[in-house]
Parts: structure tokens; sequence; C-alpha cells
């Protein structure tokens, strides 16, 4: 910018001769973030943004026009002389840091980059890094103290793997760093543990506790345990998400030290671990109680009057009176007999809240060793009396539901023991339907003449916002319709007829859809506590899956049932027709007898194939008979046994197969003690198997085996699933081409007569394969 305002030229002269060019240019540097300025050939300043003014703590007009060693912002001008300005005549362009004065003699430190334009005019970008060099030395100062100090320190990403783990994490457990680093965290710790630490760094994200810090036990490389104080913290992500950074401190020595000092400061011990605690002090001969603010808060009390004293009798007013007279009677024991009191009981505050307090103390005598001081301290114990409670509620419940196996008398007895439990007016469970609005319920437990809801509907009718969040898994919990602004005054109708005041409503949700709901309801407003809420989650939780557990049981004793059912049909059906077919077989029995008879008086020299074939046809009947008798127990196996060369009966059994396109391979020498009408059946059987089964083409293949013979084929083969099923009887896939499933049961029946082996497999070719063992 020159001093009559007009742009200076960058570049070549011709780039922004046009005035609207200019203005462009000129508005783009007054943009940028680095500084940007131009001297001329004689160091004086032709134009200054409002960037690389603002560096040097200048106006801009108060730099244009005057020269760069009047306005000193070099603190070291020798070096830009001698040695920068020569770099950019011989390179072209130099970058580097230089020390920069400010305007009010501050130094500072810069990132310079200087380049001469076309009209020899000298640019000069600048940005200050002096933050950027103090975070970068803090970084390495932060660097050193982490790999410095004895704690192991370590920080994990959103996923619970090592991003940084210093020396003294390494060396506690026995790790390298390189081990640690991208592992997940469960590889020095449980994932119980894990959760317990995410459940922590949850609670201080929720402004719950500042930070997580727990005792733990972690198991180092080489199998021992070391007890860790772990303190850890959420810290963001660039991604968004968080992870964690962590200490922790080896506290083997610390823990023996408590060990030792547990008996001398019991009461110290308990109140730090407890957190909140009271102190009070009761002058028993003036019979005044004097108390800290907590402990008048506890008790409901005005802390100013419990700091100035009272009576004992004051300071019992506040107990449960279901706890009064126990707790009396142990104060006036540790006066009178054991000197130390030890006692827990509830006290009700000012908002009415019930609450658990354990109280500690000691008597002090006098020299006349009468008692004269109760010094004494109450903590609150109210989180785990109810964890105690709680687990005894879900022990209870658990065995409650053990035993039963019906789904609606599951929700039923969990209904009425979480109603009972809580002290509600109504609890009930519900089926939701397909569009996830309507649900029906089947059942509910209510007390004091609260209606039953038996019944169908919508959820929507209690407001938008609740079927929003029972869509998105979210429990709903309402102390007052009429006061909650998720519930419009449209909506108010429903509830009213339902009878619902007050409600936790939990969704339960199935490969995401939202399936069922548990519900408590109140008539009367009522604070839902957060024990309470998280106590209803457990139990729907719990239940749905005792439920699905009911529902499997039951829809197996019904499919069990069924199946029994069709076994006893089955076995009716094959009664039926083993009856028949033995009668079937009786009676074939005698025509055929005739037939052969008959067949002896044929003209054999007129016809004499003709002969043959019905002679054959005959006693191809007859062996059927024979086989469907055996099979349907109508008789027994004949064990009458020759011997019989197994080659020549396969190759017989291979003439009576019906199949010219067919070949049979027989490389069989064995011979073996067996009926021949049996064993030619077995073959004939196996043969027709094969070229029904592979293909009229198909190639057989008879072989030895080291204690008996195979039959093989190169067709399709047999199934896996389906190799134990085709010795059943009845069993045939060719039932339209006249199969009857008896050829291979009987091959099972002889093989079981004989004491032989059979075992079905795969050919080389894929086809089928059968191999028959012990047989020689």
């Amino acid at each position: 910018m020159t001093e009559e305002g007009d742009a200076a030229h960058v570049g070549s002269r011709g780039d922004v001769d046009d005035p609207a060019t200019r203005d462009r240019v000129v508005q783009a540097l007054e943009a940028a973030r680095e500084g940007i300025a131009l001297l001329d050939e004689s160091g004086e300043f032709v134009y200054v943004n409002r960037a690389y003014a603002d560096t040097f703590g200048y106006e801009p007009s108060a730099m244009v026009g005057e020269h760069w060693d009047d306005l000193g912002i070099e603190a070291d001008p020798d070096r830009f002389y001698d040695d920068i300005l020569p770099e950019i005549t011989t390179d072209g362009q130099w970058t580097g840091t230089t020390h920069c004065v400010h305007s009010d003699g501050s130094e500072f430190l810069a990132q310079h980059t200087l380049t001469y334009t076309d009209q020899g005019e000298l640019v000069c970008v600048v940005r200050d890094i002096s933050q950027r060099e103090q975070r970068k030395q803090s970084l390495e100062q932060y660097a050193k103290i982490v790999e410095t100090v004895d704690d192991g320190i370590f920080a994990l990403d959103d996923d619970s793997r090592f991003t940084l783990v210093n020396d003294a994490f390494c060396e506690m457990f026995g790790y390298d760093r390189a081990e640690l680093l991208g592992s997940h965290a469960s590889l020095v710790h449980s994932e119980t543990m894990d959760d317990l630490a995410a459940e922590k760094v949850r609670e201080v994200r929720d402004g719950e506790r500042d930070a997580a810090v727990m005792d733990v036990e972690i198991a180092a490389r080489d199998g021992h345990v070391v007890p860790v104080e772990s303190w850890i913290a959420p810290f963001p992500l660039g991604d968004g998400s968080h992870g964690r950074v962590g200490v922790v401190r080896d506290v083997s020595e610390r823990r023996e030290r408590r060990r030792k000092l547990r008996e001398t400061r019991e009461q110290l011990e308990i109140a730090t671990t407890a957190g909140s605690v009271g102190t009070w002090t009761w002058d028993i001969q003036a019979n005044v109680v004097t108390a800290d603010e907590y402990l008048a808060k506890s008790y409901g009390m005005d802390p100013a009057a419990a700091a100035a004293g009272g009576p004992m009798e004051e300071f019992y007013e506040p107990i449960h009176e279901e706890d009064a007279k126990r707790t009396w009677n142990a104060l006036e024991r540790a006066v009178e007999e054991t000197g130390e009191l030890d006692v827990e009981y509830r006290v009700r505050g000012a908002d009415g809240e019930i609450s658990w307090v354990l109280a500690r103390g000691t008597v002090v005598y006098d020299e006349d060793d009468d008692p004269v001081r109760l010094n004494g301290i109450v903590f609150d114990i109210t989180e785990r009396k109810r964890t105690e409670e709680r687990i005894r509620f879900l022990e209870e419940l658990g065995q409650r539901l053990q035993s039963l196996t019906d789904p609606d008398e599951l929700m039923a007895t969990a209904a009425r023991f979480l109603g009972e439990h809580l002290e509600v007016d109504r609890c009930a469970y519900a089926q939701v339907e397909a569009d996830e609005n309507h649900l029906r319920i089947t059942g509910d437990y209510t007390r004091g003449g609260t209606n039953s809801i038996e019944g169908r509907w919508a959820v929507s009718s209690f407001g938008a916002d609740v079927l929003e969040a029972m869509r998105e898994n979210r429990t709903v919990v309402v102390d007052d319709v009429e006061s909650d602004d998720r519930v419009p005054d449209e909506q108010l109708a429903a509830y009213e007829r339902a009878q619902i005041r007050s409600s936790i409503s939990v969704p339960l949700h199935k490969d995401g859809a939202f399936v069922a709901g548990l519900g408590v309801h109140q008539r009367t407003p009522r604070e839902w506590r957060p024990h309470e809420v998280e106590l209803v989650e457990t139990v729907a939780q719990r239940c749905w899956e005792s439920l699905e557990r009911a529902r499997t049981l039951q829809e197996l004793r019904e499919r069990e049932r069924q199946l029994e059912a069709t076994v006893e049909d089955l076995e009716e059906t094959n009664e039926r027709l083993d009856g028949f077919a033995s009668m079937l077989a009786h009676e074939l029995r005698n025509p055929v007898a005739i037939g052969q008879m008959y067949r002896q008086q044929l003209p054999e020299a007129e016809a004499p194939q003709a002969v043959e074939h019905v002679g054959d046809a005959f006693d191809r009947i007859e062996e059927m008979i024979d086989v469907m008798l055996v099979l349907t127990g109508g008789q027994q196996a004949s064990d009458d046994r020759t011997r019989v060369a197994l080659g020549e009966v396969a190759r017989s059994a291979w003439g009576e197969v019906n199949s010219s396109a067919a070949s049979v391979e027989v490389s069989l020498d064995a011979a073996v003690h067996a009926d021949e009408t049996y064993l030619r059946h077995l073959f004939r059987n196996l043969f027709e198997n094969a070229v029904e089964h592979g293909g009229s083409d198909v190639t057989v293949t008879v072989g030895e085996l080291p204690t008996g013979f195979y039959v093989e084929d190169d067709g399709n083969g047999i199934p896996v699933e389906k190799r134990e099923a085709v010795f059943e009887a009845g069993y045939t896939t060719a039932s339209a081409h006249g199969g009857t499933g008896l050829g291979l049961a009987f091959v099972e029946e002889l093989v079981e007569l004989y004491g032989w082996e059979c075992t079905v497999t795969e050919s080389e070719s894929g086809g089928a394969r059968f191999e028959f063992r012990n047989v020689v």
C-alpha cells in the first residue's frame, strides 16, 4: 500500500494492473492470518497488512514509509544482513526463525519467510510462534516429568487401548512398552475391573466426582499381584470421543502399614473410607450432646442448635421408631459395661428421607473410673445398606423364579415381589406389538384399591416424548405427571384413566427393537430415588432373561411333546406296516409255491428261455418274501452257511441287474461261510442301488479289504447326514420309481446276523462306498 493508499504491486506488474484484480489481492492480503509486508529496494515498508502490524504492536499506517532499520523490529540485524539476505539472493527464498522486537521492547520468536518479487521488492511473511514454542517446551517438560516420576502413568483411547505408558508403569508390571502400546487394558487387569473403571469415569463425566480413585489389584506379567491405588480421569479426544488418563501407585507398603494400624486407628480409617462423617460428644454427667453440622443435617436438626448442645433425648427423636429402643440399649451398655459403642440404625432427615448411619464411640472415665464423656462419630452407610438389601432382594427373587417355568406365572410373581418391595400401587409387565407403540398387559400386581390395567394400551397416549424414550431404550422416570414437561395437558387423561401419578417405565429391547416393558406406578406423586430406578431396571433385565428361558423351555417341551406324539404315531404305523408286510409275505407263499410247481410242468423244450425267466421270477419273489419276513420280524434270518466264493457270487448277482450300460469290475478272490442266497441278495441290492442312484452308465467296483471287501461306484454318492438313514427299513429316495427301502435294510440285518461291520463312506471318484470288515 503506497502513501496515497494505492495497492502496491506484487509479482509481475501485469497481474494487478486491473483495479478490480488489485482490490481482490489487497482483500486477500488483509484477510490472511499471517503477517505480510512489502519492502522496496531501499528497505522501506510500502505495504503492511493488519496481521503483520499486530505482530509487532504497531498500526499499519505507522509502519508504511518507515525504514526497516529505524523500526528496530529485528533483534539481530547483523544476522539479517550477513546471513539471511545473501541466502535470499542466492536461493530466491529464505525460511527460518528469528528473534523479533515488539513495539513495547519485548522479544518474541517468529517464523519468517522472505522472497523477492520480480520488481526487486522484498516480501516478508511472519508468524509469532512464541506460544507454540512454549507449548513445545511444556510438553517436553511434561514428558520428562512423566518419565522421571515413580508412579506409573498411562493413557487409554476410547477403546481402552494403551496410547501412552511411562517407564515406571512398565517396570511396575514387568512389560515392555512395545507390548503395552496398542494393547487392550485387560492385558493387565480383568474386564470386570475395566467396567468398574468405566463406571467411575462416567461418574466423573456426570459431575458426581472429580476423579475416579480406586484400590485395585493388577497382575504383573510374572503372575504376582501388585496392589495399587489407581487415579483415572477422562479427557476429550480429537474425534469427539473420550479417552482416559491414569496414575497407578504401588501401595503394598501402605497396605501393610494400614494392616498394622487398623486396630488403633479403626475410627479414622472407617471415617476416611466412608467419606460422610459426623462427630459428636456426650457429656454424660450433664446429659448434654454437642454435634457437628454433618450430624445435625443427617438428623434433620438445626446445626446451630446441635452445636450449642442439647439433651440426648432430643438426638433420639429422629431415630427410626423400630431402632430407637435397640440403639438406646446399646448406648446404656457402652456406658455401663463395655466402654465402646458400635451400633447401626436408621434416622429420618428433615425432608423425611430415611438414611442408615453407623455410630461408634468410646467412653472417657475420670480418676474414680466413673464415665464422664462419650466421644463418637457417625457416618452414612445408606449405600452399603441399600446394596445389601438389593443383593438380598435379588437373591430371593432369583430363588422364587428359579423353579417357575410358566411365563405368565413367572412375570406375575416378579411383579408382585417387586411391587411389595418398593411399596408401589402397581407393577405391570407388558409385551409390545410390532409397531413399537401398542402394548398388551396380561397381568399386573396392584394394591390398595388400585385398578388392574390388563389389556391393550398405546404408549403414545402417554406422550410422544415417552414413546420416543422407550423406543430409544431409555428408562422414563416421572415423579409427578402434572408437573412433568414431557407430559402434555392433553395426555393427562390417559394417566388419570390408568391411575398413574408417578411412575418408572423400563423398556426392554431385543435385536434393537422395543419388545417389552416393566413399569411401577403410584397414584400419588413420588420422588423416585436413583437406587429405586436402578433396582427396577435390574429386575426388568433379569426377569426378561428368565422369561426368555421359560419361553424357550416351554417351546422345547411343546416340541418334545409333539415329537413324542409323532414317534408314537410312526411306531404304530410301522407296526401296522410290519403286520401287513408279514401277512402279505405269508399270503404270497402259497401262490408262489403253486407257481413253482406248475413251472416244472412247462414244456421247457419248446420255450426254454421263457421257462427260465419264469423260474427266475418266482425265485426272486421267494427271496423277497424271505427278506420281508426277516425285516418285519415274521421269521429269523437263516444262519445256514456254506463256503461261498465272494467273487463268483458278486458276478452272479450282477447278472441279475437290469442295466446294459452299467459295468462291474470284480477283484475279489476271498471265500466266506455264508448263505449264498443272502449273500447274492446283498450284492444285488448294492448293485441295484448303485445303478438306481448313480446312473445307468455307472461303474461298480468290488474289491478286497484286509478282513473283508468293499463295493463302490462312481455315481453321486450318499450325503454324510443320510448315511445312517439308508439302512432303515422303508427309507428310500426312489419311491416314485418303485423303491421299497427294504434292500439296504436287509444288508444291515445280514451284517448283524454274521457279526460283520459295515460303514458307508465316499469313493475316490465321489460315489458311494460300502465297506464290510470282519468278514474273513
